[in-house]
């Protein structure tokens, strides 16, 4: 698969999903604070997709961005290794879980006081720009990595970028591109696969954070 084919099915699958949606541009705008320019372009358009534009359409649309690493032979998919990543991609629980959070830490003892604040910091800030959802697509390439032995050096070269950004982008403080992706995803001889659909589709019982 080339670039072209990879963006191009991303594109299609946000136009499908948009015009199934009955929601207008203008309206899109309004939710996700992009232009109407800029999506039309983005969308429509020859305009690198970045994967925060990705998730904040499927935040607009009261769905979540599932994005699949396979093996490119086996067709196997690369699992996350954190059960949080389909509670995360549901906005609309952020306000709850917080307040669950901030009620545990009040009567935690010393020892659990810092991880339910980093808990608390990481919701905050996902709220924000995406971090968290960004780090559970790191995890499934760092998963792969392991199983090709490949090291964060080994990567950087493969991907032409400095091994610097890739650990910003393992922090999840990255916005990365689909063309970063898709060069990462031939670096790992693997495919991404890229959907907008229901938060819990696959009706899983995730429960608040312990």
């Amino acid at each position: 698969m080339t670039y072209k084919e990879f963006s191009f099915n991303v594109k299609r699958m946000l136009a499908r999903t948009l015009e199934e949606s009955g929601t207008a541009l203008a309206e899109l705008s309004s939710l996700t604070g992009i232009s109407v320019h800029r999506l039309n372009v983005l969308i429509y358009g020859k305009q690198n997709l970045f994967i925060n534009d990705v998730f904040a359409i499927a935040r607009a649309l009261g769905l979540r961005a599932e994005i699949t690493l396979k093996d490119l032979e086996t067709g196997e998919a690369v699992q996350s290794t954190s059960d949080k990543e389909i509670l995360y991609s549901d906005f609309s629980l952020y306000d709850e879980i917080i307040s669950d959070l901030k009620l545990k830490m009040l009567n935690a003892g010393d020892g659990e006081i810092d991880f339910y604040r980093t808990e608390i910091s990481i919701l905050e800030k996902n709220r924000k720009n995406y971090s968290s959802l960004r780090f559970f697509i790191w995890q499934k390439i760092e998963k792969r990595m392991h199983g090709l032995e490949l090291s964060l050096s080994d990567l950087a070269s493969l991907v032409n970028v400095t091994e610097y950004y890739l650990l910003g982008v393992s922090a999840g403080e990255e916005n990365f591109s689909l063309e970063f992706l898709y060069r990462v995803m031939n670096a790992v001889h693997g495919v991404f696969e890229v959907r907008l659909v229901p938060i819990w589709e696959d009706e899983t019982d995730l429960s608040i954070p312990e």
